[in-house]
């Protein structure tokens, strides 16, 4: 017998319908085999976290869970003190730190030592040889990356480290990290990293010298053979049979995620009364529980959609450049376009050119030649800091083709089947406030 949230949907352990892909997952059992960091990447849903677990025993990994907040200081300290070395601080000395962006902190660790060995630590601190037990506290400096893995090793941690959301760290976070993977790498000290984008070489970029150090998987693109495999051993797991028009539409509608694909099976399952294993084989609704699925989740999603869109616009900004009459406000315009060109070009993307001349078609500035490439390239690289509010990216601009691309395939589905004409009407307009009447008032901005 197994419940229906371990066969379908999206759980904190791999469902039982997990199917294995020979490419993806035989790159990852290779990867893990080497001596290399593993970047796994894709878009949000796509099982990344899924098939770590399934390669890699939890007992084997630390896990760090990424926020914006998060400094390479605060991913080492949490690792040390998971290998039983205690942290201590104190801002009883000022010394300035590239991690914390400000100085007058001391922290000295205290490290179990097994057998013989010798701790200390880079930058003066006290050093001592031990036979057994613990060793006195010592001065450390984690902004020095040799650090860490000399007192993990000898404190005999024997892990992978995993950062998870490693998208939600802000670029300059990243590219510190990156360079401390280098050292990591060359003192045997492994992480496995997972990030929401889609371009491959993501380190590399950030730091060239991980060149042979990084082992890249990919967990998409996924196709509909995958989908029906998985659907196959689902439906075996609950003793039920779905239907071939359910399968189609589903998979029609996850637009290539298998997390889409796992929702609406576990939803239409539910819808159908399956909430176990059936004891006798049961063939399900083909009609309206595959309509009603799909309403389901478009409502569970407008919501969130509409948080995201308001999200985007609201971090327009009152710019103006000298003699270039209305503020630009382009995030606000970025929002307006997605709400109103065919949903077949946001499917496929909107190409660079195409967006400038959708913003110059709809901006109030009369003078649309103001509105120039460059103002639309700036909004392009400017997309992280735009969606910095959301729990994973929505847009990505894609540098190669020059398209700007919806990587959020729940987001997606929900731009197809909402009335966006009156999603567009819900978003204010930012250089607009509204009084207690509802009544629209001109804001007032300053401009530099």
């Amino acid at each position: 017998m197994a419940k229906l949230e371990e066969v379908f949907g999206i759980a904190t352990k791999p469902v039982l319908s997990y199917i294995e892909r020979p490419e993806v997952d035989g790159s990852f059992v290779d990867a893990v085999g080497s001596d290399h960091h593993i970047l796994i990447y894709g878009a949000s849903k796509q099982g990344k976290t899924a098939l770590r677990q399934k390669h890699v025993d939890e007992g084997k990994c630390e896990i760090y869970r990424c926020n914006p907040k998060t400094t390479p200081e605060s991913i080492y300290q949490h690792i040390l003190r998971k290998a039983n070395i205690r942290i201590e601080t104190s801002e009883e000395v000022s010394t300035a730190s590239k991690l914390a962006g400000k100085g007058s902190w001391s922290i000295k660790a205290k490290v179990p030592v097994f057998g013989e060995a010798t701790v200390g630590a880079a930058g003066g601190g006290e050093r001592e040889t031990s036979q057994s037990g613990i060793s006195e506290f010592v001065d450390i400096d984690l902004s020095d990356a040799q650090v860490v893995p000399s007192m993990l090793e000898a404190a005999k941690f024997d892990k992978f480290v995993v950062l998870e959301n490693f998208h939600y760290l802000r670029k300059e976070i990243q590219k510190l990290l990156s360079f401390d993977l280098k050292t990591f790498h060359e003192m045997s000290l492994r992480f496995i990293i997972l990030g929401v984008w889609r371009e491959s070489n993501h380190l590399l970029v950030l730091n060239p010298d991980l060149q042979d150090r990084v082992a890249e998987v990919a967990v998409e693109p996924w196709e509909n053979s995958d989908f029906c495999k998985l659907i196959v051993v689902g439906q075996d797991h609950l003793n039920v049979t779905i239907p071939e028009k359910a399968r189609e539409d589903f998979m029609s509608n996850s637009y290539g995620n298998v997390g889409m694909v796992q929702e609406f099976l576990r939803t239409y399952c539910k819808l159908n009364g399956i909430n176990e294993t059936s004891i006798s084989t049961r063939e399900l609704d083909f009609t309206h529980t595959i309509e009603e699925t799909l309403a389901k989740k478009a409502e569970d999603q407008r919501g969130r959609l509409l948080t995201v869109l308001e999200s985007i616009s609201g971090k327009s900004r009152a710019d103006r450049r000298e003699g270039g009459g209305e503020p630009l406000t382009l995030p606000y315009y970025l929002v307006k376009v997605l709400l109103n060109v065919p949903f077949t070009e946001l499917a496929s993307g909107i190409t660079r050119i195409h967006l400038l001349e959708k913003i110059r078609e709809i901006h109030r500035r009369p003078e649309k030649e103001t509105i120039r490439v460059s103002d639309v390239a700036h909004l392009l690289k400017r997309l992280a800091a735009l969606q910095d509010e959301s729990a994973s990216p929505f847009l990505f601009y894609d540098s190669n083709s020059q398209r700007l691309r919806i990587i959020d395939a729940g987001l997606l589905f929900a731009l197809a089947k909402v009335d966006r004409a009156l999603l567009s009407e819900e978003i204010l307009d930012p250089l607009e406030s509204y009084d207690d009447d509802d009544t629209p008032i001109q804001a007032e901005f300053s401009f530099d």
